[in-house]
């Protein structure tokens, strides 16, 4: 990444134990919390040139 590009860093995790997909950390967190499911997590930059 240099100063001419645009950027975000993105979030996605996975539950192993029921296959759901999660963009969102928050909702994760709580599934994660409520079934006390194992969570595999990624997170992600996405760059594009302003």
């Amino acid at each position: 990444m240099n100063a001419f590009d645009k950027h975000s860093k993105n979030y996605t995790a996975w539950c192993e134990n029921c296959g759901q997909v999660f963009d969102s950390a928050l909702t994760a967190n709580s599934h994660k919390v409520a079934t006390e499911h194992a969570l595999r997590i990624v997170e992600f930059w996405i760059t594009a040139r302003r």
